[in-house]
């Protein structure tokens, strides 16, 4: 199963390079950047308390990449239609009482901010298997349809992809070297 299609959100994450296009409509005109923010690009949970130490955490998850196409529409040549596919590791902590976790990341378009599609967040649900405390998980894929003005191309909008954190979470991100 998809998650939605969401229509006029391109979603981001920071990457050097972006998604190639296929398209007899526009030729060699490259996909919108994906980008992965270092500050987003993990989450480690805690147990309740002042503790930020091993034997506190209960679970990490870090965006390790994404695999993702990206076309023109042919009924719509100034519509990008991309897919993605991002992918994850989670690693149990010490302070873990189940093997269940859950997480949530999203996908944002800051260029058509602050309309609500601009950003959508998902939720991750992980269950590691008896003796593991790490995993790698792909997560469904998620449908996108980017409306390109005719002043406009794909690479002028960037897709964002992290992690969603509280404050609390976003400051120990930042102190991580």
């Amino acid at each position: 199963m998809t998650k939605p299609y969401f229509s006029a959100l391109c979603i981001l994450m920071l990457s050097p390079l972006a998604l190639s296009c296929s398209s007899s409509y526009k030729e060699d005109i490259l996909c919108p950047m994906v980008h992965i923010e270092k500050a987003t690009a993990g989450a480690t949970y805690f147990k309740d308390g002042k503790g930020k130490g091993l034997v506190d955490k209960v679970f990490a998850v870090k965006i390790t990449g994404y695999k993702g196409t990206c076309s023109y529409d042919k009924d719509h040549p100034s519509t990008v239609n991309m897919s993605l596919n991002v992918e994850f590791e989670a690693e149990l902590g010490a302070a873990a009482t189940s093997r269940k976790q859950s997480a949530r990341y999203f996908i944002a378009i800051p260029e058509f901010y602050p309309a609500a599609f601009a950003k959508q967040v998902f939720p991750l649900n992980f269950t590691f298997p008896e003796r593991y405390d790490r995993i790698d998980y792909r997560d469904e894929e998620v449908n996108i349809s980017i409306p390109i003005p005719e002043d406009k191309s794909a690479m002028d909008y960037t897709i964002y992809v992290g992690m969603q954190l509280d404050k609390d979470m976003l400051k120990y991100n930042r102190t991580l070297k």
